[in-house]
């Protein structure tokens, strides 16, 4: 079977799946900015998660109900093998993708998710992506925020129990019939006129949000970094 043909059917497998776990949970959201509750609704905006999570971050635009009434989110995904196998599955959730990273592609991603900003689209990034360091923000998201003029919105899951893999990034998968708790934090906006100390305060400060939004969920979870309720895996 032809690679591009086999890469979206399991996508499309994969999304399947995905909906399917997504009607067995119970999430449990927290919204520390009022007017921020979905990503998929209101003025565009850059949504920031750690690598770790994104896995379960279709669950949240599966939440927000009927597709047709929200805005285009896209998402960043990398070039490579398991980037376009990213970028499958989420058209079969009914997102969609642009391609680039830290490493590859970096200038054409930074100025695409500026267009897709701009055209009101919202984008979503894993700041930490695609290799690391590990809950350290690396300083794209906050030049696409500052040419954008969009701001950005630090988001936060953790699940009462979960599968977590042993890659570099501790990336979970939520268990079906397992309770999600769910936060977004406070919206941080970049001015167009920065000077570079300036912008490595505003890295620094996303940095400690989506840390600290972290924490509240896995305590509201009922676990913590080292969870008895998650279960490790090759």
């Amino acid at each position: 079977m032809e690679l591009g043909l086999r890469v979206r059917l399991l996508g499309i497998a994969a999304g399947a799946l995905l909906r399917l776990v997504r009607i067995t949970q119970r999430w449990e959201w927290e919204h520390i900015e009022p007017g921020e509750s979905l990503w998929g609704e209101g003025p565009p905006r850059i949504v920031a998660f750690w690598h770790r999570q994104q896995i379960q971050m279709p669950y949240v635009y599966l939440g927000t109900g009927s597709r047709k009434k929200l805005r285009p989110i896209y998402a960043l995904t990398s070039q490579h093998g398991d980037g376009r196998l990213a970028a499958s599955l989420m058209r079969a959730l009914g997102l969609r993708s642009v391609a680039g990273s830290s490493s590859r592609g970096g200038v054409r991603a930074l100025l695409e998710m500026v267009r897709v900003l701009k055209g009101g689209g919202h984008v979503a990034v894993t700041p930490d992506g695609p290799r690391g360091p590990l809950f350290s923000v690396k300083p794209g998201v906050i030049k696409v925020a500052q040419k954008s003029g969009v701001p950005i919105l630090p988001l936060a899951l953790a699940a009462a129990h979960q599968v977590t893999f042993r890659s570099w990034d501790r990336m979970f998968l939520a268990l079906p019939f397992s309770r999600v708790a769910a936060a977004t934090g406070h919206l941080i906006k970049v001015p167009s006129e920065c000077t570079e100390l300036e912008l490595e305060q505003y890295r620094q400060q996303l940095e400690r949000e989506i840390n600290w939004l972290s924490a509240r969920v896995e305590a509201r979870a009922g676990k913590g970094q080292g969870t008895q309720a998650s279960h490790d895996r090759l």
